[in-house]
C-alpha cells in the first residue's frame, strides 16, 4: 500500500501544482478524528497562516478488511481516492477559497480516473515504474490544465520525432494548436492523425472542431455524423476506446457540434 501511494504521489506532482510542501502521513488507525469532532478516513491540516506547513493524514488500519471485501485493486484505489480528496482541499487552501465539499468528490475521482489511464493496476505501471508516469502525456496534461498552450506545443513537437506515427500525440498537438488560435496548422496536424487512425473518436471530434474553426462546417458535420452513427459499444471499445463514459461524452459533444455546423450551413451564402 505504501508503494502504491508513493507512486501515485509522484504522478500527482506532475498533475497538481504544489507550491507549498504538504507531507502525507499514514496512520495505523481505522479512523481519524476530523476538525469538526467527527471521524474520517483521511484528514488535512490547513493552517490559517499560509507560512505554516499543511499536512495530510490517511487511516490505513482497515486495509485488511477492504482487501477481503473489495479485492486488492479496489482496496488500494480507495486510499488513492482518500488522498485525492484531501489534495483537492489543499488546492482550495492554496487558492484561498472557502473550504467546501462541493465538487470535491468529482474532482478527486477525476484524478484517480486519469491516473488509472497510466497504469494497469493501482500498484503497477504498464511497463516499468517510469514508463507511463511522467510520460509525455502526463507532462502535456500539466501544461493544458494551466492553459500553457505554447509550452504544450513545444513539448509535443520535441517528442514527435521519436514517435512520428503516434496519432494521439498528433491529436494533442492539433488540439493545442487550435486552443492557441493556430487554426490552419491545427488542420494540417489533425489530418495526419486522422490518416493514421480514421476511426479514433478523439481524433474525429477534434478534427470536427478544427474543421469548423477553419470555416469548413460541411466537413465538420460529416465527422460528427460518423461519431453519431456508431454505437456506444463501438466507440467505447477497440484500440482507441476509453470506456462507456467517454463514449457518451463523445456522442454528446458530436450532437452539440453538429447543431453548430447546421446553423453555420444555414447562414452561409
Amino acid at each position: 500500500m505504501r508503494r502504491c501511494l508513493q507512486r501515485y504521489a509522484r504522478w500527482l506532482r506532475e498533475y497538481v501544482n504544489f507550491p507549498v510542501r504538504v507531507p502525507v502521513y499514514l496512520s495505523p488507525r481505522k479512523e481519524l478524528k476530523s476538525r469538526n469532532g467527527g471521524t474520517a478516513s483521511a484528514t488535512c491540516f490547513l493552517p490559517f497562516d499560509h507560512r505554516e506547513e499543511p499536512y495530510i493524514r490517511i487511516a490505513t488500519g482497515d486495509y485488511r478488511e477492504l482487501l477481503r471485501e473489495r479485492g486488492r485493486d479496489n482496496a488500494l484505489a480507495a486510499y488513492l481516492g482518500s488522498l485525492s480528496h484531501e489534495v483537492v482541499h489543499y488546492r482550495q487552501w492554496i487558492e484561498r477559497k472557502p473550504l467546501t465539499e462541493r465538487g470535491v468528490i468529482a474532482k478527486a475521482s477525476a484524478m484517480v480516473d486519469d491516473y488509472a489511464k497510466c497504469v494497469d493496476r493501482p500498484l503497477e505501471t504498464r511497463d516499468s515504474d517510469n514508463a507511463s508516469i511522467g510520460s509525455w502525456l502526463d507532462r502535456v496534461q500539466v501544461h493544458i490544465n494551466h492553459g500553457h498552450w505554447a509550452k504544450a506545443k513545444r513539448l509535443l513537437r520535441a517528442e514527435l520525432p521519436r514517435e512520428p506515427e503516434n496519432h494521439q500525440m498528433l491529436n494533442y498537438l492539433a488540439y493545442c494548436e487550435l486552443e492557441h488560435r493556430c487554426c490552419a496548422p491545427a488542420l494540417r496536424t489533425v489530418r495526419r492523425a486522422h490518416a493514421l487512425e480514421p476511426r479514433c473518436p478523439s481524433v474525429l471530434i477534434i478534427y470536427a472542431r478544427i474543421a469548423l474553426a477553419n470555416d469548413k462546417p460541411k466537413l465538420a458535420l460529416e465527422l460528427c455524423e460518423r461519431i453519431l452513427a456508431r454505437t456506444l459499444r463501438s466507440l467505447a471499445s477497440g484500440s482507441c476506446g476509453e470506456g462507456l463514459a467517454a463514449a457518451r461524452g463523445y456522442k454528446s459533444d458530436a450532437q452539440k457540434l453538429a447543431a453548430r455546423c447546421q446553423r453555420a450551413l444555414r447562414t452561409s451564402p
